[in-house]
């Protein structure tokens, strides 16, 4: 049990880490980030605002999602949860138990950032 604690804090560390590197402008909103209890609240409302303020300057959408698990595949999650979407976004996806870490990008009228 440790162990996964440990992993859970590493992951979430370095992705916060890489969202910060990468994106410094993020920040906002509840919309962004879909997660079953992985994040600590206080960590999730962080990147929520980040992802806010990045799409407010920009106009580019990014989502965490953070799952324990899931029965789907994560390419076949990512492009389920994105059918609705609009405009440019970027998915980040991290499913814990199978250990497989995702992202997707899509830029407006259908062509890959």
């Amino acid at each position: 049990m440790k162990s996964l604690v440990t992993i859970r804090k590493v992951k979430g560390l370095m992705l916060l880490y890489f969202l910060t590197l990468v994106c410094p402008q993020i920040v906002f909103a509840k919309d962004f980030v879909v997660h079953d209890s992985i994040l600590e609240e206080r960590t999730a409302q962080k990147i929520e605002e980040m992802g806010s303020e990045l799409f407010a300057k920009s106009g580019v959408q990014v989502f965490l999602i953070a799952k324990q698990n899931s029965d789907e595949e994560i390419v076949a999650f990512e492009k389920n949860f994105a059918k609705d979407l609009n405009g440019s976004y970027v998915l980040l996806t991290l499913f814990l138990e199978q250990k497989k870490v995702d992202i997707l990008r899509f830029k407006r009228y259908g062509k890959s950032l």
